[in-house]
C-alpha cells in the first residue's frame, strides 16, 4: 500500500500536479532498498545535511522571486523543543493527553536539516543557516514543492501559505470571497436532495454564496435551527446566495438540506416565500 501511495504522487507530479510534501514524509517504506523513497521517486535528491530536532522557533526567510510564498514573509517551522515546550503549557498540554488520536510526544518527526544546500531545486525560502528550507522542482510536468523541515501547522503562523500555493498551481477556488469560510457542500444522489454544512462563530448577518447547488427550484430549511427558508433557485443560489443569521444562544453550525420543490409534497411550502424570482 505504501508503494502505490509513493508510485501515485510520482506519477501525479510527472502528469502535472504541485505535489506539496515535508522531505521527511516517506523517509522509511517497508522493501524500499534505502531511506526517502518517495524524494527518490520524485527524482529528488535526499537531504544530505544534519536532521536537527532541537531548534526552537526556527523561521525561514523568503526569497524576492518565490510567487506564491509573501514577499519578505518568515515561515514558521516546528521542533521536538517546540514540541516540549507547549506540553509544559497548560493551555496545550492537557488537552493534548485527553486526544484519543496523538502524535507520539517523542519522536524523531519535528526538525528541520541543518545546512542543507545539495537540493538540486530552486531555493524559494532559507533557514538561517543558509541551508534550503523550501525548494521547488521539475518534475516531469509537474513542480514539486519541498519543505525541509516541519512547518508549523498551527492556525497563524503559515496563514494563506497553502491558498497561495493553490492559487499558483492553477486552483480556482469557487468559494473565495464567501463570508463563512467553514462551509462543505454534498449531493447525496440517491437522496435527490443537496446539502450545505456551514459552521460559523462570529454572530451577524451573512450573505453565503453554494456554488455546488445544482440547477432546478428548491426549499431551503435548516436542520440544526429549525427555520424554513423557503424556495431558491439553483443559479440564485451559486451567484447571489442565501442569507444567514447567527444569533446569540444559536447553534454556530447549520445544516442546509435542500429539496427538490416538486418532491416537498404539502401546501405550506409557499408560505415560507418563494425567492426563485428575486
Amino acid at each position: 500500500m505504501i508503494h502505490l501511495t509513493i508510485d501515485a504522487a510520482a506519477r501525479m507530479a510527472r502528469g502535472g500536479a504541485t505535489v506539496v510534501l515535508s522531505a521527511r514524509t516517506g523517509r522509511f517504506s517497508p522493501g524500499a532498498d534505502a531511506e526517502y523513497p518517495l524524494l527518490r521517486a520524485l527524482g529528488i535528491a535526499p537531504p544530505t545535511g544534519r536532521f536537527v530536532a532541537e531548534i526552537p522557533g526556527l523561521m525561514a526567510a523568503v526569497k524576492d522571486d518565490a510567487a506564491f510564498l509573501p514577499r519578505g514573509a518568515r515561515l514558521a517551522f516546528f521542533s521536538q523543543r517546540d514540541m516540549r515546550r507547549e506540553l509544559s503549557d497548560p493551555a496545550f498540554g492537557d488537552g493534548f493527553w485527553q486526544w484519543p488520536y496523538r502524535w507520539i510526544p517523542e519522536s524523531d518527526s519535528f526538525g528541520s536539516y541543518a545546512a542543507n544546500t545539495d537540493t538540486l531545486g530552486t531555493v524559494l525560502a532559507t533557514f538561517p543557516d543558509g541551508g534550503a528550507a523550501v525548494t521547488l522542482h521539475d518534475v516531469g510536468q509537474g513542480k514539486p514543492i519541498i519543505f525541509w523541515g516541519t512547518p508549523d501547522m498551527k492556525t497563524g503562523p503559515l496563514k494563506g501559505l497553502m491558498a497561495g500555493i493553490a492559487a499558483a498551481a492553477g486552483v480556482t477556488n469557487p468559494r473565495a470571497g464567501n463570508p463563512i469560510p467553514l462551509a462543505l457542500e454534498a449531493d447525496p444522489g440517491t437522496l435527490k436532495r443537496h446539502y450545505a454544512l456551514l459552521c460559523h462563530e462570529t454572530l451577524g448577518t451573512y450573505v453565503q454564496r453554494l456554488p455546488g447547488v445544482p440547477d432546478g427550484e428548491w426549499f431551503i430549511d435548516d436542520m440544526v435551527g429549525g427555520r424554513r427558508h423557503g424556495i431558491f433557485n439553483g443559479e440564485g443560489l451559486r451567484t447571489t446566495g442565501i442569507t444567514l443569521s447567527f444569533v446569540e444562544g444559536d447553534s454556530p453550525l447549520k445544516i442546509l438540506r435542500m429539496m427538490p420543490k416538486q418532491r416537498v409534497q404539502a401546501q405550506w411550502v409557499e408560505a415560507y416565500g418563494d425567492r426563485t424570482h428575486p
